[in-house]
């Protein structure tokens, strides 16, 4: 089947070879016992996060993994900006007063 040089075969070895192990198996790695691959793995951010037994069969849009862990950690990067980036004003005034007093003490 490798031969047919078939874009969902050679794109599912590279997320098989390049990939992080999921750590539970998406639905269709449960499911079905015939696949291609030993183990559930996907490429983050690559063919749209699917794994690459889903990928093998061009079934990406069947992969259903749970993403919540990924979703959690990316929420708390947005949440780590700087204080001066929200909405309440005050917060935005006491970072210019801290930088003016600064900037007029030197």
């Amino acid at each position: 089947q490798i031969l047919s040089h078939r874009p969902s075969y050679i794109n599912a070895i590279l997320i098989q070879s390049r990939g992080t192990a999921a750590p539970t198996a998406c639905t269709e790695c449960v499911r079905r016992g015939l696949t291609p691959f030993p183990e559930c793995r996907r490429a983050i951010a690559h063919f749209s996060d699917c794994c690459g037994n889903c990928k093998w069969r061009d079934h990406g849009t069947r992969c259903s993994w749970d993403n919540s862990s990924d979703e959690e950690s990316s929420e708390e990067e947005n949440n780590d900006e700087d204080a001066d980036d929200d909405d309440d004003d005050d917060d935005d005034e006491s970072v210019r007063s801290d930088s003016s007093e600064t900037l007029l003490g030197d």
